[in-house]
């Protein structure tokens, strides 16, 4: 991900990397996405076709999260596999608000350039 894109440009991808601030931008995003899905999930128990519309777009943004989790791992030098760790209860809510401070790798690492090395060649 390049440095002053939007955070929703790479969003399905599993490649590259995300720096702190287009990760928490993204979880803000998801957040005020998914809490109206959330409450019409609770008052559509009787509908279940609107039911799977909404599972769906849960499912869509849950592939959409763990893209987001693998490029930050990306950006601090660890493996995008290690985003499996999100779905381990209570330690993937602690591991996901932990990769909210951890710096990402200065200049390029294995997995592609820094996405703060543009923002600071412009300043």
């Amino acid at each position: 991900m390049v440095a002053g894109e939007p955070f929703y440009r790479d969003l399905f991808r599993f490649s590259g990397r995300r720096r702190r601030g287009s990760y928490f931008n993204f979880l803000i995003t998801a957040g005020v996405l998914l809490f109206p899905v959330n409450v019409l999930l609770d008052y559509t128990q009787h509908l279940p076709a609107v039911q799977m519309v909404l599972g769906a777009l849960m499912i869509v943004m849950g592939v959409a999260s763990l893209a987001a989790m693998a490029q930050r791992c990306r950006d601090f030098g660890w493996t995008g596999w290690a985003a499996g760790l999100c779905l381990v209860p209570v330690v993937g809510q602690i591991f996901g608000i932990i990769v909210l401070f951890i710096p990402g790798t200065r200049g390029e690492n294995r997995y592609g350039p820094d996405p703060l090395a543009a923002d600071t060649a412009t300043t």
